[in-house]
């Protein structure tokens, strides 16, 4: 009797070739997700309100920086909605927390722009806002851009705010 040759069910390189990619698109896509997905920042529904004379610059705190975590930032946006011309700039406020104030310096170490500058936990991001005709300006929570170690992403944080520019 002679024997033949031996069944043998042999795999197809296609199908492993197929099946190692869709684990390697998985892993890069959680990993992906993971590192643009950072953890939100704290937000509040109460808005910063107060009154500034035309002309003078008026300082307000809309986020503060957490306890438990260093955000190195890469930009502030800010959404402002207004009457009448108005000028808006984020600032970084490095080892204070002023609610609203004309004079920021009296409340923080440093008064700086927050493009490359870390918000730690006693650090607050204020607007300096100037108008020069009466009217209202509201502004939106702003978005930060940050890095927090190996993650990155662009969130709301903080308050929104509402000034009334009074005339002269």
């Amino acid at each position: 009797m002679t024997v033949g040759p031996t069944l043998e069910v042999r795999r197809r390189p296609r199908t492993t070739l197929a099946a190692w990619t869709v684990v390697v698109a998985l892993v890069v896509g959680l990993v992906f997700w993971f590192v643009t997905n950072p953890p939100a920042l704290a937000t509040s529904d109460e808005p910063v309100v107060t009154s500034a004379p035309a002309g003078q610059d008026i300082y307000l705190a809309v986020a503060s920086g957490e306890p438990d975590r260093t955000l190195e930032l890469s930009g502030v946006r800010v959404h402002v909605t207004a009457d009448a011309p108005v000028e808006v700039e984020p600032l970084l406020c490095l080892g204070g927390a002023p609610r609203v104030t004309s004079d920021p310096r009296a409340f923080c170490d440093e008064l700086v722009k927050p493009d490359g500058h870390a918000l730690g936990g006693d650090d607050t991001v204020v607007l300096r806002v100037r108008g020069e005709y009466a009217g209202t300006v509201t502004v939106d929570r702003v978005r930060l851009g940050f890095r927090e170690g190996l993650r990155w992403g662009d969130r709301a944080a903080g308050a929104p705010a509402t000034i009334a520019v009074l005339g002269r």
